[in-house]
């Protein structure tokens, strides 16, 4: 690649997540009086303080849609650059998640549940992650020299398309891992030797 980078939804609005054990949604615009001051923003990995790729005054810039937080991140030449790059080609932090102080919120009622409603927060991190809380938060890498610009990908809805696509193979992941611990669990209960087979229903030690 010639100039690598990483983009995708920091965050979509009007998906509702758990937050500290209360359902929430972002509201569009809650970013709005954050991103206009200019604010330092950073890229870290896993919210972790010691592990931070730049920030908004390293090349990190977001596009705030309807549909959601879009951002784009130029990947540094440096030892933190390379693992981001690594980590996201490999599909090991397929998603992103943000950071921010709560400053308005609203309380409204979805499907028969209170939802806290943010409408105003400062937004201070994103973070590339395994598992992100909010639905079609995502991170692709793209090579700055041949894909079209954020703007474009948004107004011609690859972004979203993205999005889409990480909720449908994350969500696969996690029922394979669960599928796996299944597995895992059923040979721990299962003595060597005295493997169990179920014929029409009905099971069958083998001798």
């Amino acid at each position: 690649m010639k100039r690598p980078a990483v983009r995708g939804y920091a965050t979509t609005y009007g998906s509702v997540f758990t937050h500290k054990g209360v359902l929430t949604a972002l509201l569009q615009g809650c970013f709005s009086a954050s991103l206009a001051r200019r604010d330092e923003v950073k890229f870290q990995l896993e919210h972790e303080d010691h592990s931070v790729f730049g920030s908004t005054h390293s090349g990190l810039a977001f596009i705030d849609g309807p549909e959601g937080l879009a951002f784009e991140f130029p990947i540094p030449k440096t030892q933190h650059g390379a693992i981001l790059l690594s980590m996201v080609a490999s599909g090991d932090r397929p998603d992103i998640s943000v950071s921010a102080d709560i400053l308005e919120s609203t309380t409204r009622e979805f499907q028969g549940h209170e939802v806290r409603v943010v409408t105003k927060a400062t937004l201070r991190e994103i973070s590339a992650c395994r598992d992100g809380a909010i639905s079609e938060s995502h991170v692709r890498l793209v090579d700055l020299a041949e894909v079209p610009s954020l703007k474009e990908e948004l107004a011609s809805g690859m972004v979203s398309f993205m999005g889409r696509h990480n909720e449908r193979m994350t969500k696969g992941k996690a029922r394979a891992a669960r599928f796996a611990s299944l597995l895992d669990q059923a040979e721990v209960a299962t003595p060597r030797g005295r493997l169990v087979y179920n014929v029409d229903g009905h099971p069958v030690a083998p001798d």
